[in-house]
């Protein structure tokens, strides 16, 4: 009944894992000061702006960090490790009606990569990239297709159609209630019977409701999920689509013992990770159905024109598929999170996702021919509808292309720009 419920955002369990990625982070951004720190007298003669002269062939390629959340700022980082990129400062560009100070590189210059859209040539989200985080809009996305738990949906405290979950006698699985804009795990509520989902909704508010997958696999009697990862590219025609997955993952494995009747976050929810999942022996067996799992849901987005290209745009980005497993050997997709969490070697040794970043870039900005694909396997291409060309801005905010670095880069003022952004990579 209701003194069951569990509201999965409560609880001294999460206020104290809070506490410890917070400390976690802290040291991470101190172990990078120091790092950029030591580096100071290479940089305040220009070192960090002036590379070794380029192979034949090559040809620079320039980066902006605008403090723009998510991962800009990381991927700036693996390409600055090549001899062929540099980084451009940024500089105030407008502040909003909300008093939010937006960046834009130096000049107001177009990049190659920039976490502010505007200015980069290659855009690191997916246009329609809400098909597949939302958690509605992806559970009709794929519905029919036996890819997801049957899913019902509460829009503003109703029940959309119509229809919804009854209760049934016997049934002792739990029923979960997750708000559609909601990732990570997070936003989502668990309840005894179908019956009291509707008391976990929010007027105003988009949920979805599943009840627990059939037949789990449990790892030593525990609750676990599979978190696998997919690349997905588009063409600056808009409609090639390129499909990558990830070989390596990880297995997110609960704490405790597994019970219907124990409704607590650390045995129903499982949002961190534990291993990697290479050495969990059913992987072999499982990877191919995450991946054929994942082409199917990007081939229905992107043939429903959900997934948008960008005409003289190339799009990339990287999201994470968490996936049960069932004693049967199928797989059911819990949801999908555009930018998910990439942890890096400062923060983990051993669970880090550099290797995954580096060989994506291989992917997106290939430095052989063929690309050294990695761990990445190709999984297909896809053609979709090439959007029809956007009427021209009366007043365009995109500057000419950057064709050389500018004299102005070697500035200490510039350079004291380029040393703060570098210390915030994090």
């Amino acid at each position: 009944g209701l003194s069951n419920l569990f509201i999965m955002r409560a609880g001294d369990d999460a206020t104290k894992e809070a506490a410890e990625q917070s400390a976690r982070q802290a040291e991470v951004l101190a172990a990078r000061r120091e790092k950029h720190a030591a580096a100071a007298g290479d940089a305040a003669e220009g070192k960090f702006v002036v590379k070794a002269a380029l192979a034949p062939g090559q040809t620079m390629k320039f980066c902006s960090i605008c403090r723009v959340k998510g991962h800009g700022s990381r991927y700036c980082e693996v390409l600055l490790r090549r001899p062929d990129w540099q980084l451009i400062p940024s500089q105030k560009w407008f502040v909003d009606d909300a008093h939010n100070q937006y960046h834009c590189p130096n000049g107001n210059r177009l990049v190659d990569l920039c976490d502010e859209m505007h200015f980069s040539r290659m855009a690191m989200y997916l246009k329609g990239r809400q098909c597949l985080e939302n958690k509605a809009r992806l559970g009709l996305l794929v519905a029919g297709r036996n890819l997801m738990p049957d899913t019902f949906y509460i829009r503003d405290m109703q029940w959309v159609d119509g229809l919804h979950p009854i209760d049934v006698d016997g049934d002792v699985l739990p029923w979960f209630v997750k708000e559609a804009e909601g990732n990570e795990g997070s936003f989502v509520e668990c309840c005894e019977k179908a019956s009291d989902c509707m008391t976990l909704a929010r007027p105003g508010a988009n949920f979805v409701v599943q009840q627990h997958v059939k037949d789990q696999l449990l790892y030593e009697g525990r609750k676990f999920h599979l978190r696998c990862h997919v690349l997905i590219t588009c063409k600056q025609d808009g409609s090639t689509w390129r499909v990558y997955t990830y070989r390596d993952g990880y297995l997110n494995i609960s704490p405790n013992q597994w019970s219907p009747d124990c409704l607590s976050r650390d045995t129903q929810v499982v949002i961190y990770r534990s291993q990697r999942i290479g050495s969990w022996e059913p992987w072999e067996d499982v990877y191919p159905k995450c991946q054929a799992s994942a082409k199917q849901i990007i081939e229905q987005a992107v043939m429903q024109g959900q997934l948008d290209g960008r005409l003289g745009q190339e799009q990339f980005e990287i999201a994470s598929l968490d996936y049960m497993v069932d004693t049967h050997g199928e797989v059911w997709l819990l949801e999908i999170n555009m930018g998910p969490v990439l942890r890096d070697s400062f923060l983990d040794p051993d669970l880090n996702d550099d290797d995954l970043i580096s060989a994506a870039f291989e992917i997106i900005v290939p430095q052989e021919d063929p690309p050294n694909l990695g761990r990445w396997d190709f999984v297909c291409e896809l053609i979709g509808v090439a959007p029809l060309p956007a009427e021209p801005p009366a007043v365009s905010c995109i500057p000419e292309q950057v064709t050389a670095v500018s004299e102005e880069l070697l500035e200490d003022k510039v350079v004291d720009d380029v040393l703060l952004f570098l210390d915030s990579f994090a």
